[in-house]
């Protein structure tokens, strides 16, 4: 996600599409579209796991020991501790039990050049900690010129095989390295540098600003010298343009904010910033794989309408549907007639193009007409806050006793409004639309088996530090000793919420 979030700072000049699942025949398939539409793509960028071995594609046992290697890998490098002669890297691939389709350079460089792609980009980062260990890393026995190795034995075969240009991380780099050096590589290629002079570019930048934030604390880090590019002659993929490129700082733990069109009507990011929720996106995002409806539910305050809404942002700007994706709250009563509402207001000049006058219509016609655009047209509907389609808790957590907002928001909803607001979602499971509803419950009671259910974990150690960062920014003090927060941030259990109100509590306090 941050490097996704990197491309943010390059608005209108970007085109991106992630694959879900990175597959390889979604690559083919993508990049098939894309040249087929006379509008092939400049650069595939690889951010994944690889291996070095000495056959094509591990089976049996061999299958097996790359699934567990992969799963007690820490650090994303493009290497393994095996031997061999080889580098390859991992697509996932479903229908095995390993989920991996290891692809060597031959096997990917002739798709790229089949499809007019001109660069790749290999990205390897290390994944981030939870929790900074409390005792330093056993280093492993792999060989680290056997790392180099996988990764020029790749890059040559691609290069062999008539891709122009490659780039990759010679070795295992932590995310804020990584996200910089894309945002200053893409920065350049688009102002119209070589590939060459774009990665001297962002080497040069590491090498200016060698400070990353590791953990907790900032670290001096001399990184610079790990991207390298594999350039048989120089490579433009742009007209130079007349402006300076714009220059970009990404930060470990950086704020995301607004990117592709979205609903007017969706929540803006908090005050301070969204953090992390990296594994909770991703989960949504491989539950569209194949779920048309997913239930997000959690506690409150536990930042279910934000992580919604920042999905909705991510979704649009990586391609996840090409509409804008629509908000609708349910925090006030909203039947199914005012629910469709939305479908009328974002569709209403097609509609009438195609004499459709949603005014004039009743609200079975409206039903049918909104089901007919959801066939037709693929969305992201956020239905947020669907706890009161059933009613809400009826004992006040501070007097036991039932509030007036809570008996109303009980009764509001009759069994046939009910009925009829589940049966137009089991409807829509079979359009093109995408539908993410988040609650307290699980709805199991209301809608059964129709979502697939996703449940917002406790922030990260990691995240809570950032978040409490971002606070206590705000009223200018400054975090310095981490350790000494550790214990209220543990007791938060990672309740964005529970931070906010008890980190500012003890900001005033002292």
């Amino acid at each position: 996600l941050p490097l996704v979030e990197a491309m943010e700072a390059l608005p209108g000049l970007v085109q991106l599409r992630l694959l879900s699942p990175p597959t390889l025949p979604a690559l083919r398939a993508e990049l098939e579209r894309s040249r087929g539409e006379e509008k092939p793509y400049h650069v595939v960028h690889f951010d994944g796991h690889g291996m070095y071995a000495e056959v094509a594609e591990p089976t049996g046992d061999e299958a097996e020991a790359a699934a567990e290697w992969l799963r007690r890998l820490g650090p994303l490098m493009l290497s393994g501790p095996r031997a061999g002669r080889h580098g390859y890297l991992l697509f996932e691939r479903p229908d095995h039990k390993t989920n991996i389709k290891p692809v060597d350079g031959p096997t990917l460089g002739n798709l790229l050049v089949t499809n007019d792609v001109s660069v790749l980009v290999l990205n390897a980062c290390r994944s981030a900690h939870a929790e900074a260990p409390s005792e330093p890393e056993t280093v492993t026995s792999d060989n680290i010129h056997e790392q180099v190795r996988a990764i020029g034995s790749l890059a040559q075969e691609v290069m062999d095989a008539g891709v122009a240009g490659v780039v990759a991380m010679r070795y295992n780099v932590y995310v804020v390295t990584a996200a910089q050096f894309v945002a200053d590589l893409y920065g350049e290629l688009i102002a119209g540098r070589t590939l060459g002079e774009a990665v001297s570019f962002g080497r040069k930048q590491l090498h200016a600003q060698p400070m990353r934030e590791i953990s907790y604390a900032p670290r001096s880090l001399q990184d610079w010298c790990v991207p390298v590019v594999y350039e048989a002659a120089p490579i433009r993929l742009f007209e130079a343009r007349s402006s300076e490129s714009p220059q970009f700082t990404i930060q470990a733990g950086s704020a995301m904010h607004g990117r592709g069109a979205v609903d007017r009507d969706l929540p803006r990011p908090p005050d301070v910033g969204f953090y992390g929720r990296d594994e909770t996106v991703l989960a949504l995002d491989r539950a569209f794989d194949n779920h048309r409806i997913v239930l997000l539910h959690a506690f409150a305050g536990s930042g279910k309408t934000s992580t919604a809404a920042e999905f909705a942002r991510w979704y649009a700007m990586t391609g996840g549907v090409a509409e804008p994706p629509l908000f609708t709250t349910f925090e006030t009563k909203r039947p199914l007639s005012r629910v469709l509402d939305a479908i009328g207001q974002r569709f209403a000049a097609r509609l009438e193009q195609a004499g459709i006058h949603w005014l004039t219509l009743d609200d079975d016609q409206r039903r049918d007409v909104a089901l007919k655009v959801l066939r037709s047209v693929p969305v992201l509907w956020l239905w947020d806050n669907v706890e009161p389609i059933m009613g809400l808790p009826t004992a006040s957590p501070t007097t036991g006793s039932p509030t007036t907002d809570e008996l109303d928001s009980a009764a509001s909803y009759t069994p046939d409004e009910r009925q009829a607001l589940a049966d137009f979602l089991r409807d829509v499971a079979a359009t093109k639309a995408k539908m993410l509803l988040t609650s307290r419950r699980d709805e199991q009671k209301w809608l059964g088996e129709l979502p697939c259910r996703i449940t917002v974990p406790p922030m990260p150690m990691l995240e809570r530090v950032q978040l409490t960062r971002a606070l206590a920014e705000r009223r200018q003090r400054r975090l310095t000793d981490v350790d000494d927060w550790r214990p209220l941030l543990r007791f938060t259990q990672g309740n964005p919420l529970t931070i906010t109100v008890l980190v500012g509590q003890a900001l005033r306090d002292n």
